[in-house]
């Protein structure tokens, strides 16, 4: 802990030092890049990795040139998880034929219609027929309680 202290009294100092012009260092603080002052960088990086370890791995894979999606979910804040369900749920809306996070009112009208359309009991005609309206209505059940506990968990969140 001892060497943390130390690395900020540096930074510090370093940070002053280039604030009433002593020349050190430079003031702009955002990329550790920009630091004259090796060890004003070093200790910068050091801090920064230490109080947000994202922005750290972030910033390592940036330099690295990884692609921008294995990363993206670090800028939203988002875990991987979190985003495959987000996507999830965009595309149940999309299935339902509505935008994505269109009002529950609207969700629970269009489903009831698309069910009425796509009920088994309408397609009795052809086997083939009924198993297609029994696939299609699977999904559109199964979008429908993906939106709904999408809903009821963002609605958790807020409380």
């Amino acid at each position: 802990m001892d060497q943390i202290f130390d690395r900020l009294e540096m930074l510090v100092r370093a940070w002053m030092s280039s604030t009433f012009g002593e020349g050190l260092g430079r003031t702009r603080f955002r990329d550790s890049e920009t630091f004259e002052d090796p060890d004003l960088a070093d200790a910068w990086d050091e801090l920064e990795s230490y109080l947000d370890p994202f922005k750290a791995d972030k910033k390592h894979k940036a330099r690295t040139n990884w692609r921008s999606y294995t990363y993206r979910s670090y800028d939203t804040g988002e875990t991987l998880e979190e985003e495959t369900k987000r996507k999830a749920v965009e595309e149940a809306y999309r299935f339902l034929g509505l935008e994505p996070y269109a009002p529950f009112a609207q969700v629970k009208v269009r489903y009831k219609k698309l069910l009425k359309e796509h009920h088994p009991d309408r397609h009795t005609k052809s086997a083939t027929d009924n198993a297609e309206a029994n696939e299609i209505s699977a999904k559109i059940n199964a979008a429908y309680q993906l939106i709904e506990a999408w809903e009821e968990s963002q609605a958790k969140s807020f409380r």
